[in-house]
């Protein structure tokens, strides 16, 4: 019996998933008959190549196979447009480590790949993508991911024209939801338990083959740059380049599945329309600068809000550039470790109590063998107290690590539509402020929810960034000097390498100024305020 308890909640034969990124899911994926899962549904035939892919299954599988199966999914299913995405995503994910590689080498050193593998690989990925386009034309992913394969060979110039093109499309479906739902089916088909299928979920949504959200970012920062080393673009026309660029950024955030490349593409928003208000403000391009603004202002508090969605839920609010999965992690590893204790300790009891069992006839005749038969029990029951101390944190950790999965797994799911519900603000009087302020004190978050507060612009905003320049509650005094700047056009000297006599002269000064000018902004907003109206011309 307690063996049975010991293996109850894992697959049969197998520890529980020990290793974060390689769940024990090879075994029972390899006793589903293929006539179970993969004929006739596109979805979970889909779901196993990719779980393949990503290594879930065999990590050292080749890629060429990996690539074979994708090519007989898209030859199979020729009218399932996610099919042919999917298969030029994972030719594009390995045409973009091949430019990695590349890169890492210096001139002189060989390369393990030859420029026609990665000719091959980019015209191939745009052939699946063709036939994806066929099938679904109004789906702008197909033609951003041909562009990111011609800027990966370096023609700027088609890459630039798909991009445009793009930029005309409706629609921006990665298929992210449906591929992990085929995965969290198929592993259920195998028979994994509940925290094994939360990993591989939670996993796949995290490293997705296709690498999606690299790219997506790539391609925006090297058009970018294209449009700035441009100099024989007018104004018009690199304008409208950035337009172009802040309705990818846009796409990207409305189905992005992970939370980490929602953030991403938020912060390029910023960087973009940022870069496009400076632009504005040398040309004395008033209108330009308004509409900068009003995208930059926008981006910030998606931003916001996605931090804030995460901490609702328990998360850590700022989710950087990795995954802050420390603490799952050394909960799957500890509990593995308990696992084995306990097996451990009940091999010791099984180990202890047969000489015990055998030693009993002989106990009651022979006085000398009852102490070492005692000493024996009482071993044996210290190791069965042990173990069940063992057991009993194994199941408490399992439910604590399925738990915080089963936390960010929602986040990961929820925060888009939430983000799509909440994040487009008709007016300055939509914003939340209460979100934005409650962000406003944390790490890494000062600047995008100040610059909401200062964009509302209400007496209660500007008061509250005023009096954060010398709060010790604020991390980063120097961003709330930086966002007065951007809305007021002021500048007291405040700086982060200035003096601390310099600084408290600048926040005197900062006090003055609002107590001479807060007269001119409003106590309230109306709803009917439209979020792009003048700002007020404080003196």
């Amino acid at each position: 019996m307690a063996l049975a308890d010991l293996s109850a909640g894992r697959l049969p034969g197998e520890y529980l998933a020990s290793s974060f990124d390689q769940p024990n899911l090879a075994a029972s994926l390899s006793r589903i008959r293929p006539r179970t899962w993969a004929a006739g549904d596109p979805l979970l035939a889909l779901a196993a190549a990719e779980m393949k892919a990503a290594g879930l299954i065999d990590p050292a599988c080749d890629p060429a196979i990996v690539a074979l199966d994708f090519e007989n999914l898209a030859l199979k299913y020729p009218a399932v447009p996610l099919v042919q995405y999917r298969y030029g995503a994972y030719l594009l994910s390995r045409l973009q480590s091949l430019a990695r590689e590349a890169s890492d080498y210096p001139p002189s050193e060989p390369v393990s790949f030859s420029r026609e593998e990665a000719d091959a690989l980019a015209e191939n990925a745009r052939a699946q993508f063709a036939r994806a386009i066929d099938s679904d034309p109004q789906n702008s992913l197909f033609y951003y991911e041909t562009a990111y394969s011609y800027l990966v060979q370096g023609e700027t110039g088609k890459a630039l024209a798909w991009f445009c093109d793009a930029a005309d499309r409706t629609r921006f479906e990665s298929g992210d939801d449906t591929v992990l739902s085929a995965c969290e089916c198929l592993a259920a088909l195998a028979g994994a338990p509940s925290l094994e299928r939360k990993i591989v979920v939670y996993r796949a949504s995290q490293y997705a083959p296709s690498f999606l959200g690299v790219r997506m970012e790539t391609l925006v920062s090297a058009l970018l740059a294209d449009a700035i080393a441009r100099k024989d673009l007018s104004p018009g026309a690199s304008d409208e380049r950035m337009m172009a660029l802040e309705d990818l950024s846009d796409k990207l955030f409305e189905t992005a599945n992970v939370l980490r490349q929602s953030q991403a593409s938020l912060v390029t928003a910023g960087l973009i329309w940022r870069t496009a208000a400076r632009r504005a403000a040398e040309r004395s391009d008033a209108a330009l600068l308004v509409q900068a603004r009003k995208k930059l202002t926008e981006a910030s508090y998606r931003y916001v809000l996605a931090g804030w969605r995460r901490a609702s839920a328990g998360l850590h609010a700022q989710q950087a550039i990795v995954e802050l999965d420390t603490p799952v992690k050394l909960r799957l590893d500890f509990s593995a470790t308990m696992q084995h204790a306990a097996a451990s300790l009940l091999l010791f009891v099984v180990v202890l109590v047969v000489p015990a069992a055998l030693m009993s006839p002989f106990c009651v005749s022979a006085k000398s063998l009852r102490q070492p038969a005692l000493a024996l029990a009482t071993l044996a029951a210290f190791a069965l107290l042990a173990y069940s101390g063992c057991f009993l944190s194994l199941v408490g950790e399992r439910a604590r690590v399925e738990s915080a999965l089963a936390a960010r797994l929602a986040v990961t799911r929820d925060t888009p539509a939430f983000l799509r519900a909440k994040g487009q603000p008709a007016s300055r009087a939509s914003y939340d402020l209460k979100i934005a302020r409650e962000m406003f004190p944390r790490f890494d978050y000062t600047l995008q929810a100040g610059r909401v507060l200062a964009y509302v612009g209400t007496r209660d905003c500007l008061q509250l960034l005023v009096d954060s320049l010398d709060s010790p509650d604020m991390a980063f005094p120097g961003e709330v000097a930086i966002i007065l700047r951007e809305a007021t056009g002021q500048d007291f000297g405040y700086r982060v390498t200035a003096s601390k006599s310099s600084n408290y002269a600048a926040v005197r000064a900062w006090r003055q100024w609002w107590k001479e000018n807060r007269h001119l902004y409003p106590e309230t907003l109306q709803p009917a305020l439209i979020a792009d109206s003048p700002r007020p011309k404080a003196g």
